[in-house]
């Protein structure tokens, strides 16, 4: 009798094991070959019994499922995939795998990564040990998928076993040696039932297991659902992406296209690098954004970052954003990164397409809208969008407004900014400028707004100082809080803080001594 023999009848193993062994080394002497030899180099029983019952639990899988390995030739593209992934390079932002080697075999999913800093930040929350549910969600067409991959590269490294399903696609199980494809998720259930085997679902509602999972999915309420109800479900918004994120990714993996094209896309379509970079070349592509702002209604007003349909364009026209890293306390914790949703207008061109539409087509319903409900609530900072443009547009054309001093006790600070003309009505391009929504230089600060609270920040303020007079100056500088006339009779001062969440403590002189705050009241009915 072999020593692989003698093995199995002394270990401490099942009868219905033992058996199941001895009939596999029966009928595949190669196989036991294989085995005979890693058991030699074995010298601890309970690694012994440890590497036969995965042995075991593979072959049962095996049996059930498509093995898929490297020289597989009808899927050796995935197993090609599996085998390199551990040892993929990464590079400047950039895991690069190795050349004829594609992310799940499938070319059209390329061969280079590009990696985000929200990458970074999401795999170090999801990867806590009291994280079993996840959701990440987000605008479609930001990389929701490709950071999945960036997982299972991590993953790989570690060795875990993993089951992967893609919606649209045959679930595959990932382990430390082999790949296994089935046309059933139920093949699988042993492991996802196996607290220490990660499961992540792309695209399509999960099942209900004890393995960690993980749910990539746009914001349509089929695929997550029941998954929020689940006990421990936590959710993440994936961020658009920034304009440096854009570009970076453009050198590194769109070359061929040109900056001056990518940034005009990028001024159309805001960080959606499906467009602005995956279909930057494809007219038909490009059309959607103009047949959304052609198709988009007054039920764009209903939306609240959640698709109900599947052709939903309002996706396109208004974006999600979140809180991110380093815009708050500086001791933050890195938990509640991400968790927070608020709504903007894709671009600035976007906003002025849409706004024109809605003053000819839906006039009252937009008043409505802005003057429905002045709580925090899910609307809003679409709400706050809407009514700052209203509120550009009626100062722009001129006339009388009712103001009223705001001035107390309270110290106030201003900020700096460059390329500012004076007399001249200017407004940032950027909506998360600090401090101000437009500018009068030297004398007049605007800051629309529907919150009842709403602090100055004090480092955009000392920004603005030379725009204001400088600091010895001697002009008064108003400060002018736009309001819905529901909130104006009631507006108090505002205290100033240095980041959204950390009062000032101390405040220049030059700011005490003549920044005033007023409440200005804009009916949106005059409009």
């Amino acid at each position: 009798m072999s020593f692989v023999y003698n093995e199995v009848s002394r270990l401490n193993l099942s009868s219905e094991d033992k058996t199941a062994l001895r009939i596999i080394f029966t009928c595949n002497s190669k196989v036991k070959e294989e085995v005979n030899t890693v058991l030699m180099t074995i010298e601890n029983d309970d690694e012994k019994i440890s590497y036969l019952s995965k042995f075991l639990q593979d072959q049962e899988l095996t049996s059930k499922c498509k093995k898929i390995c490297p020289w597989d030739e009808t899927e050796k593209d995935l197993g090609k995939f599996w085998s390199f992934l551990k040892n993929a390079k990464i590079d400047n932002n950039f895991l690069q795998l190795p050349d004829g080697t594609y992310f799940l075999g499938d070319k059209k999913q390329g061969s280079i990564l590009y990696i985000r800093k929200c990458y970074l930040h999401l795999a170090d929350i999801i990867f806590k040990e009291k994280m079993r549910r996840c959701r990440i969600t987000g605008n479609p067409g930001i990389g929701k998928t490709f950071f999945g991959y960036y997982l299972l590269y991590f993953l790989s490294k570690q060795n875990k076993t993993i089951v992967y399903h893609k919606a649209c696609q045959f679930p595959i199980l990932f382990n430390k040696q082999n790949t296994f494809s089935s046309d059933k998720i139920f093949d699988f259930y042993e492991y996802l039932n196996n607290r220490d085997v990660w499961y992540i679902v792309d695209g399509q509602p999960p099942l209900e297991v004890r393995a960690k999972t993980i749910l990539f999915c746009s914001p349509q309420k089929q695929h997550y659902k029941e998954f929020d109800k689940m006990v421990g479900t936590e959710i993440r918004f994936m961020p658009i992406w920034s304009w440096n994120e854009i570009n970076e990714c453009r050198i590194g993996m769109f070359n061929h296209l040109e900056i001056a094209k990518v940034e005009d896309l990028y001024s159309c379509w805001g960080g959606i690098p499906r467009f602005v970079l995956e279909n930057a070349l494809y007219s038909s592509q490009q059309n959607q954004l103009e047949e959304a702002i052609s198709k988009c209604n007054n039920r764009l007003l209903d939306f609240v970052g959640e698709i109900n349909h599947a052709d939903d364009i309002s996706h396109r026209i208004v974006h999600i954003h979140t809180n991110l890293p380093g815009e708050e306390e500086e001791n933050e914790d890195e938990e509640t990164h991400y968790i927070k949703k608020f709504l903007l207008f894709a671009s600035e061109w976007v906003a002025e397409k849409v706004m024109d539409k809605f003053e000819r087509n839906y006039n009252q319903l937009l008043r409505n809208f802005v003057t429905a409900s002045l709580f925090e609530n899910e609307y809003n900072t679409l709400q706050g969008v809407i009514f700052e443009r209203i509120a550009h547009r009626i100062l722009q054309n001129g006339g009388s407004f009712y103001i009223r001093s705001l001035e107390s006790d309270f110290t106030i600070l201003f900020n700096d900014i460059n390329k500012i003309e004076e007399d001249k009505y200017c407004q940032p391009i950027q909506k998360n400028f600090s401090s101000i929504d437009a500018i009068v230089a030297p004398h007049t600060l605007f800051q629309m707004t529907v919150s009842r609270n709403h602090p100055i920040n004090v480092n955009g303020m000392k920004n603005l100082v030379e725009k204001l007079g400088g600091k010895s100056g001697t002009n008064h500088i108003y400060f002018y809080f736009v309001l819905p006339k529901d909130l104006y009779d009631k507006y108090q001062a505002q205290p100033f803080y240095t980041n959204s969440q950390t009062v000032a403590e101390k405040i220049p002189c030059w700011i005490t001594n003549r920044v005033k705050q007023y409440a200005l009241k804009i009916d949106s009915s005059s409009w």
